[in-house]
């Protein structure tokens, strides 16, 4: 199953490198970050809400149906 790890670029929260070795951990996870603090779905719900709709949209591995 395809996981999203998302990070804001101005989390003073949690740095980078943990949010890329979580997602690097997960089988089928992927890490993107926004142009936002710690506090993603408030500080920027739509750049969000667009990754979370891409990751909906994509193929899923091995081009089976989700």
């Amino acid at each position: 199953m395809p996981t999203l790890v998302v990070r804001g670029r101005r989390d003073a929260l949690v740095p980078e490198v943990f949010a890329r070795r979580l997602a690097a951990r997960i089988p089928d996870g992927c890490y993107r970050e926004i142009d936002s603090t710690h506090a993603l779905p408030y500080a920027a719900p739509r750049a969000l809400a667009g990754l979370i709709r891409e990751l909906e949209q994509a193929e899923p591995p091995g081009g089976a149906p989700a």
